[in-house]
């Protein structure tokens, strides 16, 4: 007979209740998180969006019940939000704004859609009137050859009146026409505007806010033109003007002498480091400083010439007397030409191979440990060029081991990278 011993029902509810009592000391997950309840009605979308991946060479449309309405397009790389345009049968926000987007670029002088005048910020920065400045009046005139203005229609009576070219002249009495280059017209608001009195006129005038009034625009254009607010403003333009070209050019002028000194010190930078190379011999010495007898052939080279070149001679003095200044005559500097000048070196070496009355050219590879230890291969190349036989030296490709595989793999895959043909060699010779 078994000795487990089974609980009563009363004893059972007992240990219930201890559990209970002890859990709800607790508290429970729910807590923690906010459950919104929804009932049985299933929730109506209203519309559903479309994301569209467009690319270069296929498009793809996947739509998605999502609120808003998204656009990605990706080209050449280039990934961009942006909204989908609107359906006209689909439902339009009552209030939403209609009025047309248009963009300033502020990296460039060029203002976009600007030309309309009324389309101006409220506050015009200096910025937006230098931008302004570098334009001529023909810019913002909006001049229809045609002479269709149909939107500046304005009621004069019973009948309309249209804003029309021959008010963008003054006719005078002996006959002479005088054009008017700052009036300008919005194609946005049908109405003439004075351009100058726009950008620096303090005063309001119905020339700054936007005229319309066609029956009058006779009378009320001569009497603006001869006003002493137009005026000032006028002069202001060309005042302004003038000032921008002179600075300009005077920036323009500095900036091209700073060219030609600089491109003159790499001149002679280049002309140094040429010697140097083509005779094998060390740049640096056993300290980087002027006019010590241990700076190196570059540096004491560099000497050399300044004590016979006043334009050398003044730039060191320069430099010496203040080291923040950039002199072009470091080592990182010509570390940085030397590497420019091997590119084009072994260019000028594949293009005379790869000719075709050469196209064929013996390998000669040797292996060499360098300062650090570390064992490379020097690539050189002998080839017969107009007549010549030449013998270049193309680089050093660090190795890992001696393996003909290994070597083999490293010596076919550089030559396939400078594009030299395997098929062309015609000799090889190895040592070490």
């Amino acid at each position: 007979m078994s000795d487990r011993q089974y609980l009563s029902g009363h004893q059972k509810r007992k240990l219930k209740e201890k559990r209970d009592q002890e859990s709800n000391k607790y508290p429970k997950l729910t807590e923690f998180f906010t459950i919104n309840q929804v009932g049985d009605k299933k929730l109506e979308i209203e519309s559903q969006k479309n994301i569209v991946l467009a690319c270069s060479s296929s498009s793809f449309e996947v739509a998605e019940t999502h609120p808003d309405m998204v656009t990605i397009n990706v080209e050449a790389g280039d990934c961009k939000l942006k909204e989908r345009e609107p359906n006209p049968s689909e439902t339009n926000n009552p209030f939403e704004d209609r009025e047309p987007h248009r963009e300033v670029n502020e990296d460039t002088a060029d203002i976009v859609s600007y030309n309309d005048l009324p389309l101006w910020p409220s506050t015009l920065e200096n910025s937006f009137i230098s931008r302004c400045l570098l334009k001529d009046f023909s810019y913002f005139q909006n001049h229809d050859s045609e002479n269709s203005y149909l939107n500046s229609a304005s009621l004069s009576g019973k009948s309309k009146r249209y804003f029309s070219n021959t008010y963008f002249e003054k006719t005078l009495k002996n006959g002479h026409k005088i054009k008017r280059y700052w009036l300008c017209y919005s194609p946005s608001k049908g109405c003439i505007y004075c351009v100058t009195c726009k950008l620096f006129s303090s005063k309001e005038s119905l020339f700054k806010t936007g005229y319309n009034d066609w029956s009058n625009i006779s009378r009320d254009i001569e009497k603006h033109q001869q006003s002493n607010d137009h005026i000032n403003s006028i002069l202001t333009w060309f005042t302004r003007k003038e000032n921008k070209i002179t600075i300009d050019k005077t920036l323009e002028e500095q900036a091209r002498k700073e060219v030609d000194t600089f491109y003159n010190i790499l001149l002679r930078v280049v002309s140094v480091l040429k010697f140097l190379c083509q005779r094998g011999l060390a740049l640096r010495g056993h300290e980087e400083k002027w006019g010590s007898p241990n700076n190196g052939n570059f540096m004491g080279i560099i000497e050399l010439i300044s004590e016979f070149d006043p334009f050398l001679r003044e730039h060191l003095n320069k430099c010496q007397s203040n080291t923040s200044k950039t002199s072009y005559l470091s080592k990182k500097t010509y570390e940085e030409l030397i590497e420019i000048m091997g590119k084009q070196v072994l260019a000028t070496i594949i293009k005379q191979i790869n000719q075709d009355d050469v196209q064929y050219y013996s390998l000669i590879v040797d292996s060499t440990p360098d300062l650090a230890h570390i064992d490379q291969l020097a690539i050189i190349v002998r080839y017969c060029y107009h007549g010549k036989p030449y013998e270049r030296f193309l680089t050093f490709l660090p190795i890992e081991n001696h393996t003909s595989e290994y070597l083999f793999d490293t010596i076919s895959s550089y030559l396939c990278k400078i594009n030299l043909p395997l098929k062309n060699i015609r000799g090889h010779a190895y040592d070490n």
